[in-house]
Order: C-alpha cells, then sequence, then structure tokens
C-alpha cells in the first residue's frame, strides 16, 4: 500500500488489524519507525558492515513477530506451538568471532609451616623425676596449575533461514486462526540500502504459507525492494510477481494536471464513502449502549 505521509496508510493497517481481530485471526502488527530501532541511530552505524547490520535489522523483527506470537500462544494454550516457538530461538543468536587467543599459563604455590612442643615428667620410684622437653616441626606443600584461555573479536548475528523457516511454518499452522496477517507498517523509515534484505527475510519465511498476508504501508520514492545481481539472482522481492500493489492512496488526495476533474471526483466519492462508515460506526455503538440522540436531545432506551 502506497502512499505519501499524511494519506492515512497508519490508520488503514489499524483498521485491516481491527476488523481481523474481531474475526478471531492472528494479528501481527510491526511499527517499523517505532517498534525497531537501535542505539546505533536505527542501524546506521558506519562501523558495522552492511551485511551484519542488515542480519541486526531481520533479527530485531524476527524477535518482535516471535514475541507477539509467543503471547498469543500462551493466550490460547497451544502446547505444540509454544514448544516450536521456543526451538526458534536457536536459529537466530550472537555469535562469537574470534580475531585473537591467547593462551595463559597460572600456577599457584602454596606451603604452610609449624612447630610442635612435647613436654613431660617421667618418675620411677627410688629415683629422681626428671623432665623431659622435646621441640618438632611440621610442613605442608601444595601445588595448583592451570591454564586460562581468552579470545578478543566481534559479536556477529548469525540467522539459518532453514531452521527458522520451518519453525515459523510449524507455529502458525499449529495456530488455532484461520489467518495470520503480518502488517508492517512505516517501511520508508527503514535505511534504504536496508530494505531489500528484510523483503528477502519477508518473502523466505512467510510469502510461501497459504495461511499468511502481508500488508506494507511504504512511500514510493523511498522504497527499495530488491538488489539484482549479475546472473539474473537477486536479494529482495520483485514488485509485480512477488509482491502486489494493492492501493495507491496518493490518487485521492493528490490531483495531477492531467484528469484533474476525474481524480477529484474520486476523491470526493472516497472521503464521502469514509465519513459515512466513520458516522455509521459511531452510531451503530451508541445504539448498542441504549442511547439515540435525537434532534439535540437524548433518549434512553432499552437495548
Amino acid at each position: 500500500m502506497f502512499g505519501r505521509r499524511g494519506t492515512g496508510k497508519t490508520h488503514a493497517l489499524k483498521y485491516v488489524a481491527q476488523i481481523e481481530r474481531a474475526k478471531g485471526n492472528r494479528v501481527v502488527y510491526i511499527d517499523m519507525e517505532q517498534d525497531v530501532g537501535s542505539t546505533e541511530g536505527r542501524y546506521a552505524d558506519p562501523a558495522l558492515s552492511l551485511s551484519e547490520r542488515a542480519t541486526r535489522l531481520v533479527v530485531d523483527v524476527l524477535g518482535i513477530v516471535h514475541s507477539q506470537m509467543l503471547d498469543a500462544a500462551f493466550e490460547g494454550s497451544v502446547d505444540i506451538q509454544i514448544g516450536v516457538l521456543d526451538r526458534m530461538l536457536d536459529h537466530f543468536q550472537e555469535v562469537l568471532v574470534a580475531r585473537e587467543t591467547e593462551q595463559e599459563d597460572t600456577r599457584t604455590d602454596r606451603s604452610s609451616e609449624g612447630s610442635n612442643t612435647d613436654l613431660g615428667v617421667d618418675w620411677t620410684p627410688g629415683r629422681m623425676p626428671s623432665m623431659r622437653v622435646g621441640t618438632g616441626s611440621t610442613s605442608e606443600a601444595a601445588r595448583e596449575a592451570g591454564v586460562r584461555t581468552r579470545q578478543t573479536g566481534v559479536v556477529r548475528h548469525r540467522i539459518h533461514f532453514g531452521g527458522v523457516t520451518q519453525s515459523m511454518r510449524q507455529a502458525i499452522e499449529a495456530d488455532e486462526a484461520r489467518r495470520f496477517w503480518l502488517l508492517i507498517d512505516e517501511w520508508s523509515s527503514i535505511p534504504i540500502e536496508l530494505q531489500p534484505y528484510l523483503a528477502e527475510m519477508l518473502r523466505r519465511l512467510f510469502f510461501g504459507i497459504p495461511k499468511v498476508s502481508v500488508r506494507i504501508a511504504a512511500i514510493p520514492h523511498r522504497s527499495e525492494w530488491r538488489i539484482a545481481g549479475d546472473r539474473g539472482d537477486y536479494i529482495g522481492v520483485e514488485v509485480g510477481a512477488e509482491l502486489f500493489p494493492l492501493l495507491d492512496l496518493d490518487e485521492f488526495v493528490v490531483f495531477p494536471a492531467r484528469n484533474r476533474e476525474e481524480q477529484a471526483r474520486r476523491s470526493l466519492s472516497f472521503f464521502r464513502a469514509l465519513l459515512f462508515r466513520h458516522i455509521s460506526t459511531a452510531l451503530a455503538s451508541r445504539f448498542h449502549r441504549g442511547v439515540v440522540s435525537t434532534g439535540g436531545r437524548h433518549r434512553e432506551r432499552c437495548s
């Protein structure tokens, strides 16, 4: 779903989320501007490579999906789904890539010394008593040895897409809901060079599951969906083949020079229907509570 800022993309996605949840379907809503971010300036840290930044972005989005699915699984007490989601965490984690390895031998010597005194009196009948004094010493020694290894390096993220895909498919299929909706808002707030990598993740994990519907709200000129390779391969998704534009909200609020009258007519019709639905929903809610407004006066009714 395309549209410039202020055209109602967020409103449309939240409306879809509300309607589908009311039907009993599972909905995961992600605001890429509010829910995803980092202390490095939203994955713009120049000290990190492009692949590492993209991997961190994908891990964060997967973490949000996993968290919301796990909460829903606990609410529904689906033991199979809870177990699958627990195993899913093993497939995206932090890994220490060692650059240097140091080994240090440690030895500890411990010793102790002491002395003792033997004091006594010998007495034999018919003889003079005699005193006995003796001294002695004791010593104890121990030695401990060990090896301590220290690694220094960079912590990197790793995603095993095969394992994550299998776990995600099992978890979604085990869900009691008939459909699974993934709604992604503010797509264009992602750094444009990272967008194809997130699109690749969505294609691998969700596009092949018939039960899943994915909706993305984006700004047309600030969106990049794929990176083309040298031999026809690519990273991301192909618009028109794997990702289909359903709605362009600019058509209802922007009047181009050509065909201006037709656009104005369509916009007027669109907003008329939008206001009618809002008013109808508000009146239906008030009627359900037993309050009807007539002629500026409120009359109580029995519901």
